[in-house]
């Protein structure tokens, strides 16, 4: 596991604001799922033949996240 420390000056309570500029990598931004759900992807290099970390974390990921439960529990 790793720890990153978030740090910034930006205070905003307009949801769609937040949203937009996390998805325009200006942050992080804490939202609802169903604002979000459909933006929720991994990236990673595409190649012929994936380490097996990144191939097992993607694949861990795609499964916890596709679970209809998973959210709801949150």
């Amino acid at each position: 596991m790793a720890r990153v420390k978030v740090d910034g000056n930006m205070v905003c309570n307009d949801g769609q604001v937040l949203h937009d500029l996390a998805l325009a990598g200006k942050g992080l931004a804490w939202l609802s799922m169903w604002k979000i759900g459909s933006d929720i992807y991994a990236v990673f290099a595409q190649r012929r033949h994936l380490p097996l970390q990144i191939w097992v974390f993607v694949n861990f990921l795609r499964r916890a996240y596709m679970q209809t439960d998973y959210w709801s529990q949150r």
